[in-house]
């Protein structure tokens, strides 16, 4: 590619009568203008002394203008431009040397090697100013001649300069090979051209793609986040509703616990003072019927064995104070028994109503609460009556008699 690139370069120079040189720096140009005004000096000496001093002073303007240009900033085409129109005077030399008027390969080879390169691009500048015939079609031939001197491919040494046919032949094969390079690059280009548009068209699509999937991904995240700030809003309020009554029945609830545990513990003391008292009954039902309902002779009679002269029944007195205590200790017993009744009922309605509220906080954080029910049914539960279900009549756990005898009349 790099080649090709140069050959085409200085076949377009060529074509145009002019010379493709590159300098690097100020004393590379005018050291090399130098060298080639040497060069010609063959030239120039065999011709008359007045244009022989018009081209002196032409080459001294020329070197002048060289040594005018900014050594800081140097301008390579600057440079070559100036060489170029110096080239440019000296093509007229040929019009004393009688080359004629006919492009000549060979003719250009023996400039080159008898004087300089800067001597046949001369020779090429002058005849290209020329109507000659095939100038159109042999042009580019001469040009890439010049190119191929000018690079050093083209010498006596390599070449047989006698031998104009093979070099003509060679000159177009270097054509050809450049139009093909030149073919083949523009098929490259008009290729990298529709692969470019086919790939602006891919990208179209994947960025129109990649737009609506955007578009598509914000409006199901903005569904999904009102979704989740609704549920997330629900959750809080049911937190909410759940911590204040939770507040709300926290008071309750510890009171109710202190209340179970107190009838509970009360129902255990009359419990163990029922028990108490129902073995010291019966202690004293013994003692009273002996003190009471045995007469002290029969008691002496019988111990002493002696046989008795009177009645020995027992006074009537002391029948009426045994049956008096007697009742009494059976209306103690009852009275107990009916307060052990009383707080073991008491406990269990507390401890009912603890499990409700319990219940009720669980149903809620569950989220499984009947829509119907509300703090207002659970507070309605928690402070009902406690009467129903104690003992309310001054009863004992029998029934009397007279109750038995309705009952059995109905």
């Amino acid at each position: 590619m790099a080649n090709d690139n140069w050959a085409s370069q200085r076949i377009e120079f060529a074509r145009n009568g002019d010379v493709f040189i590159s300098f690097d720096s100020y004393e590379q140009a005018r050291d090399w203008a130098a060298r080639q005004w040497s060069q010609i000096q063959p030239i120039i000496n065999a011709i008359d002394e007045g244009k022989r001093r018009s081209l002196s002073g032409q080459w001294s303007a020329i070197t002048t203008e060289i040594n005018q240009l900014d050594r800081k900033n140097f301008d390579n085409s600057k440079a070559v431009q100036l060489i170029n129109n110096f080239k440019h005077r000296c093509s007229t030399l040929f019009s004393l040397f009688g080359v004629g008027d006919t492009p000549s390969i060979n003719k250009l080879i023996d400039l080159k090697e008898r004087y300089s390169f800067i001597t046949a691009a001369a020779y090429w500048s002058y005849l290209a100013k020329l109507n000659w015939q095939g100038k159109h079609e042999n042009e580019s031939i001469l040009g890439v001649v010049i190119a191929m001197m000018e690079s050093g491919d083209l010498d006596h040494e390599s070449m047989n300069r006698s031998d104009s046919s093979l070099i003509a032949k060679q000159a177009n094969e270097a054509k050809e090979n450049f139009e093909s390079w030149i073919g083949n690059a523009k098929r490259d280009y008009v290729e990298v051209v529709e692969q470019t548009s086919k790939l602006g068209l891919k990208l179209d699509k994947r960025a129109k793609d990649t737009a609506s999937w955007i578009a598509s991904f914000k409006s199901s995240a903005a569904i999904d986040r009102d979704e989740l700030l609704e549920r997330g809003r629900r959750d809080l309020d049911n937190i909410r509703k759940t911590y204040n009554e939770e507040l709300a029945l926290r008071s309750p609830t510890s009171y109710w616990r202190t209340r179970q545990k107190f009838h509970a513990d009360l129902a255990k003391k009359f419990a163990i003072g029922f028990v108490i008292t129902l073995l010291v009954s019966a202690l004293l039902i013994v003692v009273g019927s002996i003190l009471l309902l045995i007469p002290v002779e029969e008691f002496a009679y019988r111990w002493l064995g002696l046989t008795a002269t009177g009645s020995v029944a027992p006074p009537i007195t002391k029948t009426v104070v045994f049956a008096a205590l007697l009742a009494i200790d059976f209306w103690v017993l009852r009275i107990i028994y009916r307060n052990m009744v009383s707080n073991q009922h008491l406990a269990a309605d507390a401890a009912e109503r603890i499990v409700i509220m319990m219940t009720y906080l669980s149903l809620l954080r569950r989220k499984q609460l009947p829509s119907e029910a509300s703090l207002d049914m659970v507070l309605a539960a928690l402070f009902r009556s406690a009467s129903d279900g104690l003992v309310k009549d001054d009863q004992g756990p029998v029934p009397p008699l007279w109750e038995m005898l309705m009952s059995r009349n109905k």
